[in-house]
């Protein structure tokens, strides 16, 4: 992948989260679109050789998912 595409795909993958969390993670209105922008972290950032996130969350101070790299 070239990287020009890459960070294309990044920014896509940005774009789809919600407003952030005061926290400053990103938000997602529920458990599969966290799931799915996990999933889709992993494809892209396994060729670019970044920290991959592992797994979702949910919030209980701003009622919306997260995703972290942490186990």
């Amino acid at each position: 992948m070239t990287r020009t595409r890459r960070q294309k795909s990044l920014k896509a993958l940005k774009e789809e989260r919600l407003k952030e969390c005061y926290s400053g993670k990103a938000r997602f209105t529920d458990r599969i679109s966290a799931e799915l922008f996990v999933i889709r972290c992993q494809r892209v950032k396994k060729e670019i050789g970044e920290r991959n996130l592992v797994r979702s969350y949910f919030c209980p101070a701003c009622h919306a998912w997260h995703v972290t790299s942490h186990k």
